[in-house]
């Protein structure tokens, strides 16, 4: 079986209108199963981590899934040309790298990917995992930020950086709660 003809293509993102905030959407599981599968293609064997607000049962947002690949520090330049062949851009916004962004079309519905390829000894990876298995286990935690995520863009905070920017202190505090009662 051709793997690499039977798994969604990955594409660059066009440009788009300002993010609105999503309820959850039940298939961003498969989703992600579908990417893993297009990374297997190129990148066989390579763990493949969701994170972000996707990868909590509840948590609604911008339709655009986080995704990271972690790597050892040896094999990011030659990973990103890989992911790069596949679809994958390099993202425009440096406030992490490296970082990569795709779309891929599932089930009639175009899904954003924010790809980062990081060492496991990455303070940021090790970061976003702890935010996602902290977030799965605390559903009130899922609530407050839908709040943050809800507000950001209903004061305008809609670009990229802006809407990054508007979560900081949520991300902070949670840092803070998350390292005083993991």
């Amino acid at each position: 079986m051709d793997h690499a003809r039977n798994t969604p293509h990955i594409y660059a993102p066009g440009r788009s209108g300002a993010p609105l905030y999503e309820e959850y959407d039940d298939q961003y599981p498969q989703v992600f199963d579908a990417i893993v599968l297009r990374i297997y293609t190129i990148l066989p064997g390579t763990p493949v981590e969701h994170v972000g607000s996707t990868a909590v049962p509840g948590l609604g947002g911008r339709r655009s899934l986080d995704i990271v690949l972690p790597v050892g520090q040896e094999r990011i330049d030659g990973a990103l040309a890989q992911l790069r062949s596949i679809g994958f851009i390099n993202s425009p916004f440096q406030h992490f790298l490296p970082m990569l962004l795709g779309v891929i079309q599932y089930d009639g519905k175009e899904y954003g990917i924010i790809l980062y390829v990081l060492s496991p000894e990455n303070p940021v990876y090790q970061g976003l995992l702890a935010v996602r298995n902290y977030m799965r286990q605390h559903p009130a935690e899922v609530q407050r930020f839908i709040t943050v995520k809800r507000q950001a863009i209903a004061v305008g905070s809609t670009r990229p950086g802006s809407y990054q920017q508007a979560k900081t202190t949520y991300f902070v505090n949670l840092a803070q709660k998350i390292g005083g009662n993991p």
